[in-house]
């Protein structure tokens, strides 16, 4: 994919404020470690730039070779709540023994979301779009689609815009948005100085999760 980079080939270097290259420097990290669950996203461990374009490489998820689904690519949660909901009333089977379909979106989709809240990255647009899903392995959900996230993880040195300022500011659909994100900015900033502006982000991912799982049940 290709980002628009109006300050030239050094803007990498800088401080980055613009939410695709952040969304970049995100996946760059969350990349690093080989055994967590976004190791199907597969990011590069660089990206480059030539006149003046950053360019980022990001794997291609597929679910292609599962015949069970019509052969449907790129198979998002959606596809389950909308066109199939009878396939999450049927099991998969693991190492012989019968496993329930909800169980596995729902303990993977949880692992997902505390794993980024290890990492102090708050995604923001958890929804069943941005939710891939691969039945060639096990039914695994992976979170896409990293647009809104912020984060002031230490470790992403390049992610130096104000967490505070990223997390006030309104993103997220509307069907999966906390509803304190509605109220007005002096309201939020009430709140996050109370209980501090990335757990306000975090619970805000958490209700997203709560509205998934209660679609999924």
């Amino acid at each position: 994919s290709r980002k628009n980079n109006n300050k030239g080939n050094n803007s990498l270097n800088k401080k980055i404020h613009d939410p695709h290259l952040a969304e970049i420097e995100i996946l760059k990290y969350l990349g690093k470690d080989s055994n967590n669950i976004f190791t199907t996203y597969a990011i590069p461990n660089s990206s480059w730039s030539n006149n003046s374009y950053d360019y980022v490489l990001i794997k291609y998820i597929s679910s292609m070779g599962v015949q069970s689904f019509n052969g449907v690519d790129n198979l998002t949660l959606n596809y389950f709540l909308e066109s199939n909901p009878e396939l999450l009333d049927t099991s998969t089977s693991i190492n012989g023994s019968p496993v329930s379909i909800k169980n596995l979106l729902i303990g993977g989709l949880c692992k997902c979301v505390s794993y980024l809240r290890s990492n102090l990255i708050v995604h923001r647009d958890i929804k069943p779009a941005n939710i891939m899903i691969q039945p060639q392995f096990n039914y695994r959900p992976v979170l896409v689609d990293f647009g809104f996230a912020c984060s002031n993880n230490p470790e992403i040195p390049k992610i130096s815009y104000s967490i505070n300022d990223c997390i006030l500011k309104n993103s997220a659909t509307l069907l999966y948005m906390r509803p304190e994100l509605l109220i007005s900015h002096k309201q939020k900033l009430d709140i996050c100085k109370d209980i501090g502006y990335l757990n306000f982000g975090f619970l805000a991912d958490i209700w997203s999760l709560g509205c998934i799982i209660y679609q999924i049940l």
